[in-house]
């Protein structure tokens, strides 16, 4: 099989810078000029996953999604919400073009029993000190908080969990998780293949817009930490540390603004906040608060 390290970067699929360079690396806590090494890319991976979260608010709304990155960029670098697959990971490679690193953004098929099966999640393949990788910002509580190594049968830990990068065959790639319970299973499989930011426009919409798109009937918000994280799966709270896993289930409006901000750090302006209450069946009562909630 063809080793990875002769599949070209992708530079012909740039896209154009978008402004806000600055106000991203501040936002994710990372200083390129600090401690000057080879883990740049780690850096930048952990800090956007870190503190960007993982929501897919609009298409369970029925919202229009935002797809152009200037847009993407504004809301998710300078407004205190998140996004899915494509706005993350298509954020993050324009901002790793901008700092240096070629981009291949490719397209995966994602497995398991939720999961449309379509190929329509974007990830990014990102070389940085002679070694490819596999970047994902944009998965979820379930995906990898730095970059994979695209090497066949290497495993890499990272704090709450465990991934396997396996060589299916010259162009295929597939990525699985290590889970207690059940040993390994695929989160999903890639081409090598780079495509252009626009390319992605038809899954992105299919993601947010299509009735077999798991992120329109199910409410989806994400945020991993080293040793755990937040998911937010419709009215239901989880949180998984070192010291074990609990969860709560949201009642009210105020609830559902207080964990978005204390866990997420999302905060809806009132319109989505009451349009979100009523998408989850809280009570029309509970739904008019949220006009009151950021009053």
């Amino acid at each position: 099989m063809r080793p990875i390290s002769e599949i070209t970067p992708g530079a012909e699929h740039e896209t154009p810078p978008v402004s806000g360079l600055a106000a991203y690396l501040r936002k994710i806590r990372v200083n390129p000029q600090q401690h000057a090494d080879d883990a740049l890319l780690s850096r930048l991976h952990e800090g956007h996953v870190r503190h960007i979260p993982f929501e897919m608010i609009d298409a369970f709304c029925g919202l229009q999604p935002l797809f152009d990155l200037d847009a993407v960029a504004q809301r998710l670098i300078f407004e205190p919400r998140g996004g899915g697959c494509t706005q993350m990971n298509g954020l993050f490679a324009n901002m790793a073009e901008q700092l240096g690193f070629a981009v291949r953004r490719c397209l995966s098929r994602v497995n398991g029993k939720k999961a449309s099966g379509a190929a329509t999640h974007m990830v990014l393949l990102i070389a940085e000190g002679g070694v490819m990788h596999l970047c994902d910002v944009g998965y979820g509580l379930a995906g990898p908080i730095q970059p994979i190594p695209l090497i066949n049968g290497a495993v890499s830990d990272q704090g709450g969990g465990r991934f396997r990068a396996v060589q299916v065959d010259d162009e295929m790639w597939q990525i699985d998780r290590f889970e207690q319970a059940g040993g390994w299973s695929t989160l999903y499989s890639l081409r090598t293949q780079s495509y252009p930011y626009i390319d992605f426009m038809a899954p992105h919409h299919f993601n947010c817009t299509s009735p077999r798109s798991p992120f329109t009937s199910s409410l989806v918000c994400a945020r991993p930490t080293p040793d755990g994280g937040h998911l937010l799966l419709d009215k239901v709270l989880r949180h998984r540390d070192a010291q074990g896993a609990c969860r709560r289930r949201l009642r009210t409006v105020r609830d559902l603004a207080a964990v978005l901000q204390a866990s997420f750090g999302i905060a809806l302006d009132a319109s989505t906040l009451h349009l979100l209450g009523q998408r989850l069946g809280l009570s029309a009562a509970e739904c008019a608060l949220a006009r009151e909630v950021l009053a």
